[in-house]
């Protein structure tokens, strides 16, 4: 009678787990479907249903063994319900957790972000390094990249090679390689990478992205080429992207036709990000009619291509197509982002179109992208070039916080206005706040400067163009060329000329101009002989320079001569 009653038991015991164990199931599953489809998991039911089934696990003592499938079920479910508190709440519980279970609140952790909290809990599990296996590296790594945390990854390079994972486990390899890149040490992320004895896409593609984001387009480059045409390795959307964005940083028209041409002939067209970094990388050369053919292709088209196509023709002198692009956008219903506005902004710069202008930013204050870094430096500028100083400088006082490219917009503008020694306040202003001032700002300080041609102050900022590093940079000697010329002092234009080696039309051009204005129209012409006979092109600028420099000093044959040429 016991034995039967003990069996009845069991069998109904057996009846309620499986029970218990197909409703969990459910949830994680409906769960799942909900991350995949990015719902609101916390104002979602199925949020009560896991509280409802971590109850029920409790009560029938389902969480209290260390190796408890539940338990690491129910972690996971948590992280992906966007609820670490919860999930951390239930791994505390569990006195001796398992390594599924250590990876699950680990995972749980680095889903949030929470980096910092990660690291703290993997030098909690390295007490007892057996429950280390893998897995649990790879979300190490993960959570050392965004730290730029050399140190700790490099702790964590060690145990690898102690545990033998690099050679045998390439999630290891390219978790490695990952956290090198986002620490910028792309020759210890090389290394790693040679270690592999096969690597797979998935590691090809993070050595290739990790160079196109440290800035290093040409190695970039030449590792993509190794992998396709060397190791014959089919790249996938990731790496095709990483490729054209390095393609178009050198921009190499014929690698990044051959990339559009492969990715159409293995399907990849339909693939919106990759056909965005086509777009993005013929609009960054020049190929405006090419990259509107690709747009008007493209099957399916978000918020970014409608902003590379704005930006494409904005960037090449065509604003009023760029502004015709951006109402075709509004009115079927896409709401701009910052870039979007960006591209916008720069078109009404161009065409000085103030009304549209103004239109933008009122839509930037209502979508709350007014004081947005990039939208708040397109709106100074363009008010800037629409002669709206007053509304310009008001906007760049009220930014929150300024970087380089803002200061650089506003002292160009006031000097193009007519307020050059306003611009020169605002110089000394920016570096009583401590912003470092990159070579585009100063070749911006440098034409204030040449507006109010005082020669003291022109000597005052090439002295500190010397200190600051920035006066062996050919286009900054240009502007100081041109400003030494403005002042007065052919001798130190000559000297900063001469003291480069190589030197470009612009370089040239600034010369010949420098003569010219300072009344030496043969001089003038001589240098613009020796730049033909450099093979230096001349430029419409070179030409214009010329011309001056022949008509303000009497010279009417040579100025026929040059423009017959």
């Amino acid at each position: 009678m016991v034995h039967e009653t003990s069996l009845c038991g069991c069998e109904g015991f057996k009846r309620s787990f499986l029970r218990i164990e197909a409703l969990f199931k459910a949830v994680v599953k409906r769960v799942d479907m909900m991350k995949n489809e990015r719902e609101d998991f916390e104002a979602s039911s199925d949020a009560n249903s896991l509280a409802q089934l971590h109850s029920l696990f409790l009560r029938h003592g389902l969480l209290s063994s260390p190796n408890s499938f539940f338990a690491t079920r129910l972690v996971s479910s948590y992280s992906k319900l966007c609820s670490s508190a919860l999930a951390r709440k239930l791994f505390d519980e569990i006195s001796h957790p398992n390594t599924f279970l250590w990876n699950a609140i680990l995972r749980a952790h680095c889903r949030a972000k929470q980096w910092g909290e990660t690291l703290a809990l993997l030098r909690r599990m390295a007490s007892n390094p057996s429950d280390l296996d893998s897995f649990t590296l790879s979300i190490a790594l993960k959570a050392c990249a965004p730290l730029s945390a050399s140190p700790h990854g490099r702790a964590v390079h060690a145990v690898a090679v102690r545990r033998d994972f690099l050679r045998s486990d390439i999630f290891v390899a390219g978790a490695l390689v990952e956290m090198y890149a986002k620490s910028r040490e792309m020759g210890d992320a090389v290394k790693v990478f040679e270690i592999i004895a096969e690597p797979d896409v998935v590691l090809w593609t993070a050595v290739v992205s990790g160079y196109q984001q440290n800035g290093n387009a040409e190695d970039a480059r030449s590792f993509f080429f190794r992998m396709v045409v060397e190791n014959h390795v089919i790249p996938n959307s990731v790496t095709l992207v990483s490729a054209v964005g390095a393609l178009a940083q050198l921009g190499d028209a014929r690698g990044g036709r051959c990339c559009h041409g492969f990715l159409l002939r293995i399907g990849f067209d339909h693939d919106v990000s990759l056909m965005n970094s086509i777009l993005n990388f013929y609009a960054k050369i020049g190929a405006v009619r090419i990259a509107r053919k690709v747009f008007d292709k493209m099957p399916d088209r978000d918020v970014i291509s409608w902003s590379c196509l704005i930006s494409c023709y904005a960037r090449n002198g065509e604003p009023i197509a760029a502004l015709r692009v951006y109402k075709k956008m509004t009115e079927i219903g896409l709401e701009p982002n910052s870039v979007t506005m960006v591209g916008a902004l720069q078109a009404c710069s161009l065409s000085r179109d103030l009304q549209q202008g103004r239109r933008i930013h009122e839509l930037a204050i209502q979508t709350g992208f007014e004081l947005d870094k990039s939208v708040a430096t397109a709106l100074i500028d363009m008010y800037m070039n629409c002669s709206c100083f007053k509304e310009a400088i008001h906007l760049f006082h009220r930014m929150p916080a300024r970087d380089t490219v803002a200061w650089a917009a506003a002292i160009n503008g006031c000097a193009k206005n007519g307020f050059a020694s306003k611009s020169l306040k605002l110089f000394k202003t920016m570096l009583l706040e401590k912003t470092n001032p990159d070579a585009v700002t100063m070749v911006k300080v440098s034409a204030a400067c040449s507006l109010l041609g005082v020669l003291c102050q022109a000597r005052c900022l090439h002295g500190y163009l010397i200190r600051s590093g920035f006066s062996d940079k050919i286009f900054v000697g240009s502007a100081l060329l041109d400003l030494y010329s403005k002042c007065g002092s052919i001798d130190d234009a000559v000297s900063i000329f001469e003291s480069f080696s190589e030197r470009d039309a612009v370089l040239w051009s600034a010369m010949v101009a420098g003569y010219g204005v300072n009344g030496h129209g043969k001089k003038a012409m001589a240098a613009f002989e020796s730049m033909i006979e450099s093979s230096i092109r001349p430029t419409n600028i070179t030409f214009i320079s010329v011309l001056s420099s022949c008509s303000h000093n009497g010279m009417v044959q040579e100025e026929e001569g040059c423009s017959t040429a």
